[in-house]
């Protein structure tokens, strides 16, 4: 069980029930609902891939989340959709008007088409290849272990028969069979393959969390060989059905999943729409099937499988199209940036659109999160101090998220000069910490979580999903059990005063510390020595740094100098202080329950 998980129930962080006892009218408010994670999970397959982040850890039986591949791998990623890249168009590619767009046309609409000789004739034209953006990898036991099971019984169910192989071989084929890293090997005698399905990143990620839902199979564009799911060797025509969120986070960002699927005896047709084919699967004769177009109608071949079970959505590709007219260097510049989904990965809603679908969860965490926040409590705590995790919860707050969003995508404004489009890439990042305070040296949190060995944190917490130029980091806090009670569902609130009521140091502002130090000395115990800390997500942006012993009107000194913060080291001697100077600077992402006692 994961820390302070017991049976799920509407109990929330004071012990309440889910309606919120603060001044804030319930209306103005989503209602609170408390998860809990660990009753989500399956058990560990022991099959599962040797390079899962997951696997590594023999005492995790179970396990269901998402984690960022590291960028060292993106090569791996664009060498294989440019391997399994074609050009050409089919009537599903839509044109890329929005303003009078031109009809559904066989090989594509006049935009688009490829001319007769082969040429990328149409205006912008078909893409000319995919920069990739970021790739997240799905590492759930409870899905894989289905997986598994479904091809061991393909396997003992084919193993006298001589299955039809793919001929010629699949367009992702080579690139697998070369990055260990990334791929497991499959098992060729079962058509066993990677495979891609094109959608929405949203869609994308409710699948990873899900799995892929076979009641909606058809209701998209149809379903030309029954009510299954669709795959492409050739990520062109994946790409076909990718969609972007014009004006949205996503605008101009799109993604495939790219699938482990068992193919195993395939009914294989060169015709279009053959209806009869979903029957050979349905009746048992065959497992799945290979749609041949690329001989019928000199367009790609299509594989359908009917079962979930089927297909693993190992990981979720999000990528830029390119297009003839495109910049180069630009192309290589934004493909050295790393993209950030606009959720963290982690989470358990990270597919919603908070804008719009609102919610408020506090999520009870998994025993790997809690071992990780307690080696993270350790490794900030002072080495005289002893602080042990009694507990510890995952808020999930869109009013809370939306607002802080806001105040980053107010920084990047004034970083770019850009307040219409405030996600350019950043030619001229903050200044770092690193920067400011070389003998502080980086933040503490930040360095654990790049240099712990005792296991990735990827699909837990990370640095990998926070915005550097931002001068983001994760940071504690410390208050009483009823601020931190009203922190979670409202936020923190400098006028509330919180930890640092006197405001008389540094100025007005929220402090807080990448160390412990402080931050216990701020958390009030409550009758049974319980102390309640807060790991906030934070947004530093530009900091005025100073390293006076005291500063009153610190934050008045910082807004004249058009910074968002101040970073104090007094005298170098420590411990910093980080002073956010505006509210919406903080997302209160972990709430803690701590015993601190001095170490014998």
């Amino acid at each position: 069980m994961g820390c302070g998980a017991g049976k799920r129930s509407a109990a929330l962080l004071d012990g309440s029930s889910s309606a919120s006892n603060d001044a804030t009218p319930k209306s103005e408010l989503p209602q609170t609902i408390l998860v809990d994670e660990v009753e989500e999970d399956g058990a560990q397959d022991e099959s599962v891939p040797c390079y899962w982040t997951n696997k590594k850890h023999a005492d995790k039986k179970d396990f269901s989340g998402m984690v960022y591949v590291s960028q060292d791998h993106h090569e791996t990623f664009d060498e294989l959709l440019k391997t399994s890249y074609l050009l050409k168009s089919t009537k599903d590619r839509p044109c890329p008007k929005t303003v009078e767009p031109c009809e559904r046309q066989s090989m594509g609409c006049p935009c688009i088409r490829v001319d007769v000789e082969g040429n990328n004739a149409g205006v912008p034209g078909l893409p000319t290849g995919f920069c990739v953006r970021r790739v997240v990898r799905v590492e759930h036991s409870n899905m894989w272990e289905k997986y598994a099971q479904k091809r061991k019984a393909i396997l003992e169910s084919r193993h006298s028969e001589k299955l039809r192989r793919f001929d010629p071989p699949l367009m992702t084929t080579d690139i697998v069979g070369q990055a260990p890293a990334v791929f497991e090997s499959t098992l060729g005698s079962l058509n066993e393959c990677y495979l891609w399905h094109g959608t929405t990143i949203r869609t994308a990620l409710s699948i990873a969390q899900k799995d892929f839902d076979m009641s909606l199979a058809g209701t998209g564009r149809g379903a030309m060989y029954g009510p299954g799911a669709y795959f492409a060797e050739c990520c062109t025509k994946a790409d076909e059905y990718s969609f972007d969120e014009p004006g949205g986070y996503y605008d101009g960002i799109r993604a495939m999943l790219l699938c482990r699927v068992v193919m195993g005896k395939m009914y294989y047709t060169t015709k279009f729409g053959q209806e009869d084919a979903y029957d050979q699967v349905k009746g048992g004769t065959c497992d799945s099937v290979l749609a041949d177009l690329a001989k019928y109608r000199k367009t790609f071949r299509e594989f359908v499988v009917y079962d979930a079970d089927q297909i693993y959505p190992e990981y979720v590709i999000l990528y830029q199209r390119i297009h003839k007219a495109d910049n180069a260097d630009v192309i290589r510049e934004i493909a050295t940036t790393p993209f950030h989904l606009e959720l963290p990965v982690y989470w358990r809603n990270c597919h919603r659109v908070p804008k719009d679908d609102p919610f408020d969860e506090q999520c009870l965490l998994k025993s790997v999160t809690c071992d990780l926040l307690q080696r993270l409590i350790t490794a900030c705590a002072p080495k005289d101090v002893k602080v042990e995790l009694k507990s510890a919860r995952r808020i999930e707050n869109t009013v809370l998220l939306n607002e802080y969003v806001a105040f980053k995508n107010k920084v990047r404004a004034y970083l770019t000069g850009d307040a219409v489009r405030p996600a350019l890439v950043l030619s001229k990042p903050c200044l770092s910490v690193n920067n400011l305070d070389e003998v502080g040296g980086s933040v503490l949190t930040s360095k654990f979580l790049r240099e712990d060995e005792g296991m990735s944190v990827e699909e837990s917490i990370s640095v990998g999903n926070l915005d550097a130029p931002l001068n983001e980091h994760w940071l504690w806090y410390g208050a009483t059990k009823d601020e931190v009670r009203a922190m979670a569902r409202r936020g923190l609130d400098i006028e509330r005063g919180g930890n640092n009521p006197n405001f008389f140091r540094y100025g007005k502002g929220l402090y807080m510390s990448d160390t412990l130090e402080k931050t216990l000395d701020y958390a009030e115990d409550d009758e049974d020595g319980t102390k309640h800390i807060i790991l906030c997500r934070v947004c530093c942006g530009e900091m005025f740094y100073t390293e006076e012993e005291s500063l009153p009107d610190g934050e008045t000194v910082a807004q004249n100098a058009s910074k968002h913060s101040v970073l104090a080291s007094p005298s170098k001697r420590g411990p910093r202080e980080f002073i956010l100077l505006e509210n919406t600077q903080v997302y209160p992402e972990f709430v803690l329950q701590v015993i601190s006692s001095i170490s014998e």
